[in-house]
């Protein structure tokens, strides 16, 4: 079957709190198989900036329970410099849940493509930034 494109997403909350109605979103897409969690490690960032890193198996039952719906797999695929790149964005006094997705919606659109005799000739993912750059040059021509 293969892999459908991967990435990686940092989602970052005030305090210690990892986001339980963000949780349970993502937990409605890996139901509905439209994404699949193959990696999560949580960052803590204190008021002096220090880092402390939790994989999975390092929380505690209650975080476990909150993450449990996500289905995550432990699969060591984020790497320490993963970690380093997203540490370095961190704001002081937060939780971040640092997440490898696997974008299934993409696995079936790939074969409904193939099946209908199409081919996929490029998937390019656009920065934000650019996006963000082209919808405000695009109200300047309103």
């Amino acid at each position: 079957m293969g892999f459908g494109p991967i990435d990686l997403v940092a989602l970052e909350f005030k305090g210690k709190d990892i986001g339980g109605e963000v949780i349970a979103s993502m937990a409605d897409l890996v139901a509905d198989e439209t994404i699949r969690i193959l990696d999560l490690v949580i960052l803590h960032k204190d008021d002096r900036g220090q880092i402390a890193v939790q994989e999975l198996k390092e929380l505690s039952p209650a975080d476990l329970q909150l993450l449990e719906p996500l289905r995550a797999e432990i699969s060591g695929m984020i790497t320490v410099n993963d970690i380093e790149t997203v540490s370095k964005n961190l704001k002081k006094n937060t939780t971040t849940a640092v997440m490898l997705i696997e974008n299934l919606w993409a696995i079936r659109l790939k074969q409904d493509v193939s099946d209908g005799g199409g081919r996929l000739v490029m998937h390019e993912r656009i920065p934000k930034d650019v996006v963000a750059e082209a919808i405000r040059d695009l109200g300047e021509y309103d």
